[in-house]
């Protein structure tokens, strides 16, 4: 696709300056919808997942607490 062409072409430049550990490979598989639905986790195993903003600030109390940025 355009963009992925476009982005790749600029690849070594763009990932040089910030320093982003990824490779051309997994900058192409991102430009693809992976859809996976909880459904039978939910309904085999009772899973219930947490909202996104609960597990988003749990993550950055992780990353602060062991002095990791």
């Amino acid at each position: 696709s355009m963009p992925i062409r476009f982005i790749s072409q600029y690849f070594p430049i763009l990932f040089e300056v910030v320093k982003l550990p990824i490779d051309k490979a997994s900058l192409e598989m991102a430009q693809y919808f992976w859809y996976f639905s909880n459904a039978r986790a939910r309904v085999d195993l009772g899973f219930s997942p947490r909202s996104p903003k609960q597990t988003l600030g749990d993550t950055i109390a992780y990353i602060k607490d062991n002095n990791l940025i």
